[in-house]
């Protein structure tokens, strides 16, 4: 990799911190609309299921999004990174619940 592909990482890196507070409310904005999308939108296999398997094909996807809103909420108010990087830890393990979920509904294993 050339070093101009570093410094476009360099600067666009510098762009996003120095533009904190808008760059982290949009990524809000725009994870809480697909959060809301997602609410209305479910798999077809949440139907038949019940449970904690019903609960996590229903709004497991959803959860993730909300996840990540807060995660660019805790980004524009400048919080501390741990608590932005635990966030975002728990939605990529929400997201792989979903996933593995949906996933063993849909080949028939749950």
């Amino acid at each position: 990799m050339g070093d101009g592909a570093r410094l476009w990482w360099r600067r666009a890196g510098t762009f996003v911190v120095a533009h904190r507070m808008p760059v982290g409310l949009g990524a809000c904005a725009v994870s809480l609309i697909v959060a809301a999308v997602y609410l209305v939108v479910v798999p077809v296999e949440a139907d038949g299921a019940s449970g904690v398997v019903g609960a996590v094909l229903r709004y497991g996807h959803a959860g993730c999004w909300a996840l990540l809103a807060a995660v660019g909420a805790l980004f524009a108010f400048d919080v501390a990174g741990r608590a932005r990087r635990g966030l975002a830890r728990s939605a990529l393990a929400v997201y792989l619940v979903f996933i593995a979920t949906f996933a063993a509904t849909r080949s028939g294993l749950l």
